[in-house]
């Protein structure tokens, strides 16, 4: 993990948009919550190396991946969740057990398009 730590508030995130197909509105894909966000000194790569090396899943499968203070989203299909979270939830990340749900609600800042805009921006 690296000591580059952001500081700020929980509406900022950091944002990855993979490619085309990995989009929630589509219903194939779902967002799963990770308890590691930028507080535990990690960044967006890290997680993603993380999960491919500990789930063997391709990074192809996994969309946009959102980034908080406390917490990171990530879009993956509906039919990798349950293997991927199965393998993750319970391994540590560095100091950190990892601990893997599926929110019933989101921030708006991970449910907003990657394209919209806030009104008066």
């Amino acid at each position: 993990m690296k000591n580059s730590r952001r500081k700020g508030n929980d509406n900022r995130s950091n944002s990855r948009h993979n490619s085309p197909s990995a989009n929630a509105t589509n219903g194939n894909h779902v967002h799963v919550r990770m308890n590691v966000g930028y507080d535990d000194d990690v960044q967006v790569r890290e997680i993603l190396g993380f999960i491919r090396a500990k789930s063997k899943i391709s990074k192809n499968i996994i969309g946009n991946i959102s980034m908080r203070n406390t917490e990171t989203y990530l879009e993956v299909p509906k039919n990798s969740v349950t293997n991927m979270m199965s393998k993750l939830n319970g391994v540590k990340m560095g100091t950190k057990k990892i601990q893997m749900d599926i929110p019933k609600n989101l921030p708006q800042s991970v449910t907003r398009k990657k394209n919209s805009r806030r009104r008066g921006a």
